[in-house]
């Protein structure tokens, strides 16, 4: 089964692309989903990144407050390489279980939408890759939009 990623920064179309390959019958695996439920409560990763960023970053339903996990993720390199560390591996798992069930349901090519393909381990799994672009100012448009927040 061919793998084709399909890539390009937040806000570009890349969701409408899938959306549309999904609709003609084509398998399309959601690497953003998938790198969400990895901080589902009862995640391997999150015991992981409580010792690594502080055990308050999980509610005590085991809910992560992504927003302090990111303030304290991203205040370092150092912090980014420990967040990408401990989920990314959890993450290509995820998604190499859902191209394996792709594969055994007969599917002879597989999309999967990422906007961090490039420069990661899951680069080397792609036969080709799709860059998905769009004008700057449409992208924070459609960002704006999506997520309900200014411009700034």
């Amino acid at each position: 089964m061919r793998v084709v990623g399909i890539t390009g920064r937040s806000g570009c179309g890349k969701s409408s692309a899938t959306n549309f390959l999904r609709e003609q019958g084509y398998p399309c695996i959601d690497a953003d989903l998938v790198a969400r439920e990895v901080l589902l409560p009862g995640s391997a990763c999150i015991p992981q990144l409580q010792a690594a960023f502080g055990t308050d970053i999980a509610d005590e339903n085991g809910e992560v407050r992504r927003r302090l996990l990111a303030d304290r993720a991203f205040a370092t390199p150092e912090g980014t390489a420990a967040l990408t560390a401990i989920t990314q591996p959890e993450i290509l798992r995820r998604i190499d279980a859902a191209l394996a069930d792709a594969e055994r349901a007969g599917a002879k090519i597989a999309f999967v939408d990422g906007a961090v393909i490039v420069g990661t381990p899951f680069e080397q799994r792609c036969d080709a890759l799709i860059l998905v672009t769009a004008p700057y100012d449409t992208s924070v448009a459609r960002i704006c939009a999506r997520d309900g927040i200014a411009p700034e």
